[in-house]
C-alpha cells in the first residue's frame, strides 16, 4: 500500500521525502511468470499424451507389460488428470493480463518501485498524486 501526503511518499514500510524524489515515472512490464505458468501447462499436456499413449501400447501388451488392472486405472487417471490441469492452467493463463505497471520513484538516493499492480489507471493516479505533492513543496 503506497500512501502521499504533502511531506512523504511511504510504501512497504519505507518513507521517502517528498523533496528527495526528482521524478515519477509509470513503467509497462511485461508478467514474467505468466511465462513460467504457460510452460507449466504444456508440459502437462504433453506428459497426458505421453502417459495415455503408453497407456494405448501397453494395453496392447498387457501380458508382456504384466500390468495390473489398478495400473491401468492409475495411468487413466494420471493422464486424463494431466490433460485437465493443463487445460485449467491454459485457460488461467489466458485470463491473466500479460502486463503489470509500476510507479519508480527517482530520487537523490536512487530509483525505488512505490507501487506494482495490475491496473494502469491505478499507477498513472498514484503519479498525478506524487506529482501534486512535489509540485506544492517546490
Amino acid at each position: 500500500m503506497v500512501t502521499v501526503d504533502e511531506d512523504f511518499v511511504r510504501c512497504d514500510g519505507k518513507s521517502f521525502a517528498i523533496r528527495s524524489i526528482t521524478s515519477v515515472e509509470v513503467r509497462e512490464q511485461p508478467l514474467a511468470s505468466r511465462s513460467l505458468v504457460l510452460a507449466l501447462g504444456l508440459a502437462l499436456g504433453v506428459f497426458g499424451f505421453f502417459t495415455l499413449l503408453w497407456l494405448l501400447v501397453a494395453v496392447e501388451n498387457a501380458m508382456e507389460f504384466r500390468l495390473e488392472p489398478s495400473d491401468i486405472l492409475l495411468l487413466i487417471v494420471l493422464g486424463f488428470a494431466s490433460f485437465f490441469l493443463a487445460r485449467a492452467t491454459l485457460a488461467a493463463v489466458k485470463r491473466t493480463r500479460a502486463t503489470v505497471y509500476s510507479v519508480t520513484l527517482a530520487t537523490t538516493a536512487g530509483e525505488r518501485e512505490a507501487f506494482v499492480g495490475p491496473s494502469p489507471e491505478e499507477a498513472r493516479d498514484l503519479q498525478v498524486l506524487i506529482e501534486q505533492a512535489i509540485a506544492g513543496n517546490h
